[in-house]
């Protein structure tokens, strides 16, 4: 199996140090409480709808990225079965 690139991990960091993880997490919660916040400053949904709103579209989004940048193996593939094209 081919190590990935410690710049863009796929699933979550390898090979990063405490410090950059701190700032990532730090700057990653602040932009989440902005989003939460700006959601719930209408008064149309509670802040815990709002985190199970961001929860499933984080999780999407997670998703539709890793679908839509297919490894080499996968890009071969849909490249000889163009059925299967439409998931990437």
């Amino acid at each position: 199996m081919r190590p990935r690139s410690p710049g863009l991990p796929r699933s979550r960091p390898r090979h990063v140090g405490i410090d950059r993880a701190y700032r990532y997490k730090t700057n990653a919660s602040a932009a989440r409480d902005a989003i939460i916040d700006a959601l719930t400053a209408p008064g149309t949904m509670s802040a815990d709808a709002v985190r199970d709103l961001t929860t499933v579209a984080l999780g999407q989004t997670a998703y539709l990225w890793q679908i839509s940048h297919p490894t080499p193996t996968l890009a071969e593939l849909y490249t000889r079965y163009p059925r299967w094209r439409h998931f990437a």
